[in-house]
């Protein structure tokens, strides 16, 4: 499986990730957004993914 990561969780941001959310080969572990919302957390909740500060941690990442 791929694990990857996604900045942005806007319209387009969302509709990626939901997009492949039944996939088996691909899936998105973390994300970092310029405006955390509580409606971002709870999105992020709800998929597993891993909310950041900042995207440079994405890119720091061994497991992305």
């Amino acid at each position: 499986m791929i694990r990857t990561a996604i900045v942005g969780l806007g319209w387009w941001g969302k509709t990626l990730v939901e997009s492949v959310q039944d996939n088996k080969l691909i899936r998105f572990t973390a994300a970092t957004t310029r405006s955390r919302s509580k409606v971002h957390k709870e999105f992020s909740n709800q998929h597993g993914i891993d909310l950041r500060d900042d995207y440079s941690s994405l890119i720091e990442d061994p497991d992305i």
